[in-house]
């Protein structure tokens, strides 16, 4: 289960339809490369059941679970956009 936070429950909207197609991209993206979700976790540092929460755009989420998984996508870019 997610962490509750004030600042998760008051994203707008659009922030949280933000993540949430983040979240779906890189699911995405992983499948496509072939791996596993276990794997993925692994090489981002974070435990199979976040990597989860992070495919869904879970805002409980850390910047650098989502920054990790940008990185496997040689999306690192991206976060300042």
């Amino acid at each position: 289960m997610s962490k509750s936070s004030y600042a998760a429950d008051a994203l707008p909207p659009i922030a949280l339809g933000s993540l949430r197609r983040l979240g779906e991209n890189i699911a995405i993206a992983r499948v496509r490369r072939r791996e596993s979700q276990r794997a993925w976790a692994e090489r981002i540092g974070v435990s199979t059941p976040t990597l989860i929460r992070l495919e869904k755009g879970d805002p409980t989420v850390s910047m650098g679970a989502y920054a990790g998984a940008l990185w496997l996508m040689s999306r690192a870019q991206a976060l300042a956009d």
